[in-house]
């Protein structure tokens, strides 16, 4: 469709400008993976389809942009699905024949509609959601599950073969902390009845009583010393905490519709870690201090301390054993983590360390940084209990989501269904709607709306083409669009695949999500302005037949979000 339509453009520049052919490339995400130099750009509507700025162009022939367009208009030749060539000031438009073009609006009815085989034979992991055992998944949680999983899905549709890693945070120095706090404190009835909980109150109790008696940071370290070393009854202990932590979690996953191939936490690499270390030192990468700490030293970055000098791990140990057995297991062509923007350095030093030891290629391994949940209640610290938690978030959305449907349709077939799609879209699509590294406010009265740039304007929207296709059945038609709106409509059809690719070549989901949103609008102006099931064959089956492409391609864009569509509202 589209691409096919920029294809034959291409095609027919290189025939007169083949020196800066190659540089050509479509807006305006794909710049960034396709190369540099010149884009095409969209022209004011009805000044055709794609425009060629001549401005690279007139340095090099010494003459106006305009005058070259000029001359390329008459001189390039026109080809299917090309109808035009005009020149437009210092560009070159181009226009779609819209007979050929309509054609393809069964294409984009199609089951693979906006997939590619771009990624096959490539493996890249991805790594997001990671929260930590005996503490509640938090917002930030939340934001690094909705990107990492979006992540996933877009680049599965390009054919990637995708791992989903769920790097559990169940190892550490806080659970010395945690099976001291509950062998003080701990209640067996209370961690029966709400795990996380009970474990959070006796994990900000040993904080809050610490500030008072230093000894207990010292019995935090020995115990974690001891539990490294294979306490029986600590292991014990920290396995049943684990074991408990992820029934909660998982519950969490289970409403928001997320899943992991693999679930292997920091524990999983404790047994390589002496050798990472081992290996640090015989290499010369590292150093042993003084005092039996061992230590990675930068030029350019802070140094990297991968053992205590009581000898127990640390989170960057874990994370240069993980890499290295990701490495070696799965044989990746990427390796992602979705993980806040505040590991930024943490990261960099992990990619700098891995390549000096050869474990893997650095520029193999990206870290995509998320931004903020912002809502009032304070810092996101279990250490004072104040954390804003991804379970609070979902129940409001819940809440809020019950009342639009309450209000809207109360007799809706499924209504608890109903309601929690909702809801979950509009979170997902809340921290989707823009690039993730930003922070997101969320605003509830636009989150959840059926009007405004929500998720559930989407599935609503999504709705109301299901409503007609159920009411109307297309007859066999050679489909023809004349009216602006139809016209407008099929050109942002045509081009989720442009969209869907740039999203998951960038690791960029607000991509799609800003795609979905403009498509949505077309898509009720042409409800506003055209009639559907009224009109007269072949008109009738021609809007039916667009209606259904609309239908499908907004299914497709909610699905590489992570959200469902909904049949009705």
């Amino acid at each position: 469709m589209f691409s096919e339509f920029r294809e034959a453009v291409l095609e027919t520049l290189k025939k007169e400008v083949p020196a800066r052919a190659e540089d050509l490339v479509e807006p305006p995400e794909p710049k960034r993976f396709r190369g540099s130099g010149t884009s095409f750009r969209e022209p004011p509507e009805g000044m055709g389809e794609l425009g060629y700025p001549c401005f690279g162009l007139a340095k090099e022939q010494k003459k106006s942009p305009a005058d070259i367009a000029k001359t390329l208009a008459v001189r390039l030749k026109t080809k299917t699905p090309i109808s035009e060539v005009r020149a437009v000031g210092p560009y070159v438009n181009f226009f779609v024949d819209w007979n050929a073009f309509a054609s393809s609006v069964k294409q984009a009815s199609s089951k693979t509609w906006g997939s590619s085989s771009v990624g096959k034979n490539k493996t890249v992991i991805v790594e997001y959601s990671s929260p930590n055992v005996a503490k509640p998944m938090h917002a930030g949680h939340l934001m690094t599950t909705v990107v990492g999983d979006s992540i996933y899905r877009l680049l599965r549709a390009q054919g990637y073969k995708t791992v989903r890693i769920n790097h559990i945070g169940d190892w550490g120095t806080q659970f010395g902390k945690l099976v001291v706090a509950y062998e003080k404190w701990g209640d067996e009835a209370a961690l029966k009845k709400n795990p996380i909980k009970e474990l959070v109150r006796v994990y900000v109790r040993f904080h809050e009583e610490a500030e008072r008696n230093d000894a207990l940071e010292e019995d935090a370290r020995k115990a974690f010393a001891l539990l490294e070393k294979g306490d029986k009854k600590l292991r014990a202990t920290w396995k049943r905490f684990v074991e408990l932590s992820l029934e909660e979690f998982k519950r969490t996953y289970a409403e928001l519709g997320v899943d992991f191939d693999a679930w292997t936490g920091e524990s999983f690499y404790e047994e390589m870690l002496g050798d990472v270390i081992e290996d640090a030192l015989k290499k010369r990468i590292a150093e042993e201090e003084a005092d039996g700490s061992v230590v990675i030293k930068f030029g350019d970055l802070p140094p990297m301390l991968i053992r205590k000098s009581d000898g127990s791990s640390l989170y960057a140990t874990r994370d240069l054993a993980t890499l290295r057995y990701r490495a070696a297991h799965y044989k990746f062509n990427k390796c992602v983590y979705v993980v806040g923007a505040q590991q930024t350095l943490h990261f960099q030093q992990l990619f700098a360390a891995v390549s000096r030891l050869g474990y893997a290629d650095p520029q193999k391994c990206v870290h995509v940084p998320t931004g903020y949940i912002n809502l009032p209640g304070g810092a996101m610290s279990t250490r004072k209990g104040t954390a804003i938690l991804a379970d609070e978030i979902l129940e409001e959305a819940k809440r809020r989501a019950a009342n639009v449907i309450e209000e809207k349709n109360p007799t809706i077939k499924n209504k608890n269904a109903v309601v929690n799609k909702v809801a979950m879209g509009a979170v997902k699509y809340t921290n989707l709607a823009q690039h993730r590294g930003k922070d997101v406010t969320f605003e509830w009265d636009k989150v959840v709306n059926l009007r405004g740039n929500s998720g559930p304007y989407l599935q609503y929207t999504y709705a109301r083409a299901s409503s007609i296709l159920r009411e109307g059945k297309a007859k066999k038609v050679k489909p023809k669009y004349e009216d602006a709106n139809e016209r407008r409509l099929l050109l942002k059809i045509s081009k989720l695949p442009d969209a869907a690719e740039a999203a998951a070549l960038n690791l960029t989901p607000h991509v799609v999500a800003v795609y979905l949103h403009e498509l949505a609008e077309l898509f009720n102006s042409f409800y506003e302005n055209c009639h559907v099931l009224k009109e007269k064959e072949p008109v009738r089956s021609s809007r039916l037949l667009l209606v259904g492409a609309f239908r499908n391609t907004m299914g497709r864009g909610l699905e590489l979000l992570g959200i469902e569509p909904l049949e009705e509202m």
